[in-house]
């Protein structure tokens, strides 16, 4: 137990991983999020200060769940 708490990070591994990250959130983060934007607009999202039913939220909750849910299945076959 002792030896796991004393273990170092690797500079390397560590830069490596934090470019990683980076790559991700610029080079797929910034035109994922546009993308995603246009197709929000396009299904009529109006971007108001008017906040969306209950039941819209309960019934958009129970749908992502339901994808995350096949998505993540299917993905870890």
């Amino acid at each position: 137990m002792s030896a796991m708490m004393s273990s170092q990070v690797d500079g390397r591994k560590l830069r490596q991983a934090i470019m990683m990250v980076v790559i991700n959130q610029t080079i797929v983060g910034i035109p994922f999020m546009y993308l995603s934007f246009i197709v929000m607009k396009w299904r009529g999202c109006s971007f108001g200060r008017e906040l969306p039913t209950f039941h819209w939220v309960v019934f958009e909750v129970m749908i992502f769940t339901l994808v995350e849910e096949l998505l993540f299945y299917y993905s870890h076959r």
